[in-house]
């Protein structure tokens, strides 16, 4: 999987914090949205949720998933 930002009109900043859990896992990994474009590979991925820090409907992440 591969996290990237869209830019449309507003870009995420670089002190947002984002919140990802992979296969319903208790496990949080927090990144800052400087880290973007961000790599996850090598697991068998089933399900990705993403929380910002800063809802703003403006800003855009994309998850780009291979097979």
């Amino acid at each position: 999987i591969i996290l990237y930002s869209i830019y449309t009109d507003v870009v995420i900043e670089a002190t947002d914090i984002l919140s990802i859990k992979l296969n319903d896992s208790s496990t949080v990994m927090k990144l800052r949205g400087s880290m973007l474009p961000f790599t996850i590979d090598n697991m068998i991925i089933s399900k990705v949720e993403i929380l910002t820090s800063d809802v703003d409907s403006n800003e855009t992440i994309a998850v780009l998933a291979f097979l």
